[in-house]
């Protein structure tokens, strides 16, 4: 690859950096705000529900006689499911923010002034390098032309030697840096898309725990109320025992 393509594609890749992904990481950090927002409020939402739920159970152990405790208890072990599933919904709000949001934003702050720097050096960087080389050039193309046609000399010969060495370690000291930089630039850019995916998929494994630990929290029956129809049922315990009475208007005889 040319010097002269190389260094396009260094300069392309920190436009890209301050042109794309920032604009984009700006546009992310707004857009995952105002879903945090929105998560936010469902969790609290979802917490007033669970406490709901909770009173109602209360309720049902305190009924008349206890005819509706076993309910109660039943509800109580539901409150629990959510409760473990809202603790895990906690820890993806947090990790959302604290993980993704807040060190996105905070690198983004500073991440604009250490690209354009960067840019700014490279770019004067090879100025000098390109400008030293081609001095070299055209150092040697002088002699070249200085010398044609007539017969060198040793001295003119060992002159011509030496600049066409210097040429060339001038031309690879600036392939050297082009492909350095261009190294450098394109791990400047993926380490940034990196880190979102890497954080991503942080969360991702979050959200799996979130759902693995619904799907089987929500698996499990609130006790033995877990039929349909069940909860209709009062239990044997509570029903209603009729005291024994003696049939009215007879007289068993008496043996004596």
């Amino acid at each position: 690859m040319e010097t002269e393509e190389i260094t396009k594609l260094v300069d392309g890749i920190y436009k890209n950096i301050l042109d794309k992904f920032n604009p984009g990481a700006r546009q992310l950090i707004q857009a995952g705000k105002a879903y945090l927002k929105a998560l936010q409020g469902a969790a609290a939402a979802s917490s007033l529900y669970v406490e709901a739920i909770g009173k109602l159970a209360r309720q049902a152990q305190q009924a008349t006689w206890g005819g509706s405790s076993d309910i109660g208890s039943a509800l109580n072990q539901v409150v629990e499911v959510y409760k473990e599933i809202q603790n895990q919904q906690i820890n993806i709000l947090k990790a959302f923010y604290v993980d993704l949001l807040l060190p996105l934003e905070t690198n983004l702050e500073k991440d604009t002034k250490v690209v354009q720097s960067e840019q700014k050096r490279f770019l004067q960087q090879h100025k000098q390098r390109y400008e030293t080389y081609s001095k070299a050039a055209a150092i040697m193309k002088k002699q070249r032309k200085k010398s044609k046609g007539a017969s060198k000399t040793g001295i003119a010969m060992d002159k011509e030697l030496k600049n066409m060495q210097v040429l060339e370690e001038e031309k690879n000291k600036l392939d050297d840096f082009c492909e350095q930089s261009l190294k450098t630039a394109m791990t400047q850019e993926r380490r940034r898309y990196g880190f979102v995916l890497e954080r991503q998929c942080s969360l991702a494994k979050h959200y799996l725990a979130y759902h693995s630990l619904g799907s089987s929290t929500l698996q499990r029956p609130p006790g033995r109320l877990a039929g349909r129809g069940r909860h209709a049922r009062v239990p044997a315990r509570r029903r209603p025992v009729r005291a024994h009475r003696p049939p009215q208007g007879r007289f068993s005889p008496l043996v004596g």
